[in-house]
C-alpha cells in the first residue's frame, strides 16, 4: 500500500519535475523568510544566484589566477 502510493508520487514527480521544483523552491524561500527575514533571505537567493551563474562558465584554475593577478597588479 504504502509502495505503491510512493511509486505513484514519484511518477508524478518524474511527470511534473518544473512544477515540483517550484513548489519546494517557494516553499524554502518562505520558510527562510519567515524564520530569518526578507533580507537575509534575499541576500542569500543573490548570493545564490551569483554562485550559480559563475559556476555555470566553463573556466579553469589558470583564469581565475589570471583574473586574482590582474586585480591586484600595479598599472
Amino acid at each position: 500500500m504504502i509502495k505503491d502510493t510512493l511509486d505513484e508520487i514519484l511518477i508524478w514527480i518524474n511527470q511534473n519535475k518544473r512544477k515540483f521544483v517550484g513548489g519546494l523552491l517557494g516553499f524554502l524561500i518562505s520558510v527562510l523568510t519567515i524564520s530569518i527575514g526578507l533580507f537575509k533571505t534575499l541576500f542569500i537567493i543573490i548570493c545564490t544566484t551569483t554562485g550559480y551563474i559563475l559556476g555555470s562558465y566553463d573556466i579553469g584554475l589558470e583564469d581565475i589566477k589570471r583574473a586574482i593577478m590582474k586585480m591586484f597588479s600595479d598599472r
